[in-house]
């Protein structure tokens, strides 16, 4: 009978190998993440294990923070897309999500699981296939990741491009914008992204991250991470944050100013970010979240990028329920609305005392 297992610092290499091995394994299900989250927040990363005779079936990365209102949350995984489970077949993955879930319950946990539709080492069969694969049927809204598999050298990408999609990355060049690749960010460098960071978050209406969180993801992921920043005229205007497997990246976080709009700084921005991938010899790039035809998806699509749908669930009356869509309460409509009209600097000091508290 497998069993579940937590690892702790005596074996957690044995979970990062499984990671390292597995197809599906995405730069969030790195331990390096937790460690962010445990020195940026101070919360505690759980790795979770299905064994049967010391062998690994199934792997599933979890951090046990705390809600705004104070409640216990495990959470797979916090501030970023999808963390869940990797696993060699379709039953370990299955057992393992119930046996943490019991846990969950038994502990008086919130639980919060986020994985994506092809995660397992089988391919899972659901109706939603065809519309991943052909854009079609995704109820608007629904949250989706954007995937990319890039050329093998840069020319080559650029070529692949339309016509438009070149024309608007040359004109960020002929109006002057201009970027640059920083695999080991000084102090100067986080502070410069910070505060386009800091600015785009308020004026989304959603509270910042503090900026130790960025600077403890460097220092967690070393050589797998790096920034990218976009500058007009001795100003930054952009920026952007990768990190990667050995052969995948992602962008979890990017953001321009938007008064610097006109001059396509963020068409710059994500050509630098894919071109750099393409050069540390990276085929696979995960652009991120969106919800299903809305604008950050067109702009993802432009690009080439097809949807794959992510599978968010929540604990809730002792049992797992899908959480399909990305529609926004009136209340946390409102809620945005307020922050958008505060001070910056008076978002940029508080914001981060409450997005600790925030999962998504």
């Amino acid at each position: 009978m497998a069993n579940l297992h937590q690892f702790t610092l005596s074996d957690i290499a044995d979970y990062q190998r499984f990671v390292d091995k597995h197809e599906h394994a995405t730069a969030y299900h790195n331990k390096a993440w937790g460690e962010a989250v445990s020195s940026a927040y101070g919360f505690t990363p759980k790795y979770f294990a299905l064994q049967h005779n010391s062998k690994i079936l199934a792997v599933m990365p979890c951090v046990l923070m705390k809600t705004l209102r104070g409640r216990a949350n495990l959470c797979s995984l916090p501030y970023c897309d999808l963390g869940g489970i990797l696993a060699n077949d379709n039953d370990s993955a299955n057992e393992l999500k119930q046996q943490v879930t019991q846990l969950a319950l038994d502990k008086n946990w919130g639980f919060e699981y986020r994985g994506a539709l092809f995660e397992y080492g089988d391919k899972i069969h659901s109706k939603n296939d065809d519309a991943v694969a052909h854009n079609t049927d995704i109820v608007d809204g629904t949250k989706v990741r954007m995937l990319y598999s890039l050329s093998e050298d840069v020319n080559a990408q650029m070529a692949s491009f339309k016509p438009k999609l070149r024309s608007q990355i040359k004109k960020a060049i002929k109006n002057g914008v201009s970027s640059t690749v920083l695999a080991t960010p000084t102090a100067n460098d986080f502070a410069a992204f910070y505060r386009v960071f800091a600015a785009n978050m308020r004026d989304l209406g959603s509270p910042v991250h503090n900026k130790k969180w960025f600077e403890s993801i460097f220092s967690a992921y070393g050589k797998n991470a790096f920034l990218v920043l976009v500058y007009f005229e001795e100003q930054c205007v952009g920026g952007a944050v990768v990190i990667h497997t050995d052969n995948k990246a992602v962008i979890p976080w990017a953001s321009t100013l938007r008064d610097f709009n006109k001059l396509a700084p963020n068409m710059l921005m994500y050509w630098e970010v894919l071109s750099e991938t393409i050069r540390r010899g990276l085929p696979n790039f995960d652009f991120g979240r969106s919800g299903y035809n809305e604008g950050t998806f067109r702009f993802k699509k432009q690009w080439g990028a097809t949807p794959e749908v992510l599978q968010w669930q929540t604990l809730c009356d002792g049992e797992l329920r899908e959480e399909t869509t990305s529609v926004k309460s009136s209340l946390r409509r409102q809620v945005e609305n307020i922050w958008q009209k505060l001070p910056l600097g008076l978002t940029t000091a508080i914001g981060p005392k409450i997005r600790k508290f925030i999962s998504l």
